[in-house]
């Protein structure tokens, strides 16, 4: 069962829907990643899922992304140093799944960081994959 929580508009450029399916958050986010506000938007994007996760006792997140331009790799790190500073009520778990094959290959580089960071995360490019990862049908 899905459940809508809000729909927002992150930037002139970028929006998201945030539903939850059985204990996950699953976020929708559209639109194109501005140069030069790149890490503002994604730190934004990671402070409402936060407050939504929080709100909702969650702590396992899906996120489809059709968000298209690219994320350098010192944004990639400085988006996953912050997201592992952020408390869940357990251990924050996300599946990212990125649909934009440029950004996914720079996802890809976040994913390994995160390891080192010790949260939980994975990149895919198929929402199916995503989906089993976390835990959800598709």
């Amino acid at each position: 069962m899905k459940t809508l929580l809000v729909s927002s508009q992150l930037a002139s450029n970028r929006s998201c829907t945030f539903t939850v399916e059985e204990d996950v958050l699953v976020v929708q986010s559209t639109g194109h990643r501005t140069p030069g506000m790149v890490l503002q938007q994604a730190l934004n994007f990671y402070d409402q899922i936060h407050r939504n996760c929080l709100e909702k006792r969650l702590h396992k997140v899906l996120i489809i992304s059709e968000v298209t331009g690219r994320l350098t790799e010192n944004e990639s790190e400085q988006i996953v140093n912050y997201i592992s500073r952020l408390e869940f009520t357990e251990k924050f778990k996300v599946a990212l799944v990125d649909l934009n094959f440029s950004s996914y290959l720079d996802n890809l580089f976040a994913e390994q960081m995160s390891i080192k960071l010790d949260f939980t995360g994975r990149v895919f490019h198929h929402e199916e994959s995503g989906r089993g990862w976390i835990g959800l049908p598709f």
